[in-house]
């Protein structure tokens, strides 16, 4: 047994390994970075960053690879094996140690913000208010009771709900106080409803002459639309009990409603929504453009951030964000594009809500501390054995 723990160690600790994990991560991020010119940023993340294997197609050829978050699992097992296992513990090595603590705590905050991290965006006209930044790629069924009180008027199924959805799968909608069940099946990520004609054919019900139209998933963050059929029912009904069936798309702006007992209600499908911790409101957005162009030189919003009666003005701009216990808010865009002069402008900020927002900055002064005590230790070594070689030069001359 001890042989054999030894030998997992020698593996799993040596400078070799590591070695080959960073050439491995230095490959996947090249190819990541030219895959997202063709494929978008969002795919390519997804494809070479956030999976454990990816096959990478060069021409004809099919190519295996280990995706980044196997790289990063072994890379971080080698840091523990080979930092504090295998390394002997001194007051020669307490540098090295605290470096591989610093790079282990680096480890974590990714770790923390790829499983607990939210990333999003908001969208504000001048005058707007916003109290939740939307998903750029995760969808919820949402059912609103319109004429109810707005503090609890809605109902809401999660990304995780309607991904689910695969064949015939049905899952239920259901809520305290929402008097009526709906049924949601056939989820599709990408996709059109049009009138159903007869030179194609759809693969899903039709519904009321109205059809889904499939399509390829669109690589960029944002660009794909989903569908899905919800079917409203009485409570606590069988599946496959019949009801007022509608097709929920994420592109219209037209919701599928229904009365249940005199009482309207609005079904939609929607970007995901989570809630900020306090409400912005633009006051102004300002946009700067090259002499003679109208390419955009400079563009930034002067906000309010409002949480009870504490108002207080933040400038936002790509460089300069809002961030504040984990949450980070900076501008990315605006728009309309093609604007004429005089229209106004919209202003959208993107938004990431990352537990470990600080902890990258934390981890590089413990790197920091570590180089430090390590040089450190080097340098009074190398001054001690200086001033050795000099007391032994005097010597032989005396």
């Amino acid at each position: 047994m001890k042989k054999t723990n030894n030998l997992f160690v020698r593996i799993f600790g040596s400078f070799g390994l590591c070695t080959a994990l960073l050439v491995g991560l230095f490959i996947l991020t090249f190819l990541g970075t030219i895959q997202s010119a063709e494929e978008g940023l969002f795919s390519a993340q997804e494809k070479y960053f956030n999976s454990y294997g990816v096959i990478h197609h060069v021409g004809p050829l099919a190519i295996p690879l280990p995706g980044a978050l196997t790289l990063m699992i072994l890379l971080a097992i080698n840091l523990f094996v080979g930092g504090f296992v295998r390394m002997r513990k001194s007051k020669r090595t307490l540098g090295v140690l605290i470096v591989h603590g610093g790079i282990a705590f680096l480890l974590l905050a990714g770790l923390v913000k790829m499983m607990g991290g939210i990333e999003g965006h908001v969208t504000l006209y001048e005058g707007q208010k916003a109290s939740d930044f939307v998903s750029y790629d995760f969808w919820e069924v949402a059912v609103i009771d319109v004429q109810g009180d707005s503090s609890n008027n809605e109902w809401a199924a999660g990304d995780k709900v309607v991904r689910s959805l695969e064949g015939d799968d049905v899952r239920v909608l259901s809520g305290e106080g929402l008097p009526f069940d709906v049924h949601l099946q056939y989820f599709v990520p990408n996709a059109s409803v049009m009138p159903k004609g007869p030179r194609w054919n759809s693969r899903f019900p039709v519904v009321d002459g109205f059809a889904i139209q499939e399509h390829k998933l669109n690589p960029e963050s944002g660009g794909n639309f989903a569908t899905v059929f919800a079917t409203v029912v009485p409570k606590d009904s069988s599946v496959g009990t019949e009801g007022s069936t509608g097709i929920l798309w994420g592109r219209t702006s037209v919701p599928f409603v229904v009365e249940w007992d005199g009482r309207p209600f609005s079904l939609q499908l929607r970007r995901e929504r989570y809630p900020l911790p306090f409400e912005v409101q633009l006051e102004t957005f300002t946009k700067k453009e090259h002499p003679r162009t109208r390419i955009a030189s400079v563009f930034s919003s002067d906000v309010l951030r409002i949480e009870g009666d504490d108002r207080r003005p933040v400038h936002i701009s790509m460089n300069e964000p809002l961030r504040e216990n984990g949450l980070v808010m900076f501008q990315s865009s605006w728009g309309p594009a093609d604007a004429p002069p005089g229209t106004p402008l919209f202003s959208t900020f993107a938004v990431v809500r990352n537990p470990s927002d600080k902890w990258p900055e934390y981890s590089c002064w413990v790197i920091a501390l570590g180089m430090l005590i390590t040089f450190g230790q080097r340098l009074r070594g190398y001054l001690n054995k200086q001033s050795k070689m000099r007391d032994a030069a005097r010597g032989e001359v005396a």
